[in-house]
């Protein structure tokens, strides 16, 4: 059941997205070594190409390929280390995920971006954005009374993203804190 609307994320080993790209996208095809049925795979990575060809998306690529053949791309190409779970998937009370997937319109829009950008691209995994409202998840802030239900938000400042609280009556107080710390609203 080859889907065309989308592609799983696989992680692959450091700096190896562009060859396996490059090894999955080989016109030599593939053989199921356990149903010997041929099949094709489609690979992507994010790569900015311009005179330094730049990994925009690093340790990650991008893939199309049939369900039954999922796990056959991983012996065939060693650069891979397996595909990304989607944890917002669950289907059991066994916490059974789904791999994660892109829509295609993503994939197509991302090479827009990365063909048409006048300048450096920068991706970010990181979960907020400027003025999130934010709460203290774990970390030694988390555990005070004080600040246990206390709300922040995110703003930039000099290029950086940094944790704003506001109390009331005595004023704003701006610090960094790793974001793995906060939780968003």
């Amino acid at each position: 059941m080859f889907d065309p609307t989308a592609w799983y994320v696989v992680q692959t080993k450091r700096y190896k997205e562009v060859i396996s790209r490059d090894f999955l996208n080989s016109t030599q095809g593939f053989v199921n070594d356990s149903t010997n049925e041929p099949y094709t795979v489609e690979a992507y990575a994010a790569i900015q190409e311009d005179e330094d060809n730049r990994v925009v998306i690093h340790g990650k690529i991008f893939i199309r390929v049939d369900v039954v053949h999922r796990v056959d791309v991983l012996k065939k190409c060693s650069y891979l280390k397996g595909y990304v779970k989607d944890l917002a998937l669950s289907r059991t009370e066994h916490d059974f995920t789904d791999f994660a997937r892109v829509p295609d319109r993503e994939i197509k829009a991302l090479r827009a971006i990365l063909e048409i950008a006048d300048g450096d691209v920068e991706y970010s995994e990181e979960p907020f954005c400027v003025n999130d409202t934010v709460m203290f998840k774990k970390g030694i802030l988390s555990k005070s009374e004080a600040l246990k239900d206390m709300k922040g938000s995110i703003e930039m400042v000099n290029g950086k993203k940094r944790a704003t609280i506001i109390l009331d009556k005595l004023g704003v107080f701006k610090f960094n804190i790793p974001v793995s710390q906060l939780r968003k609203m």
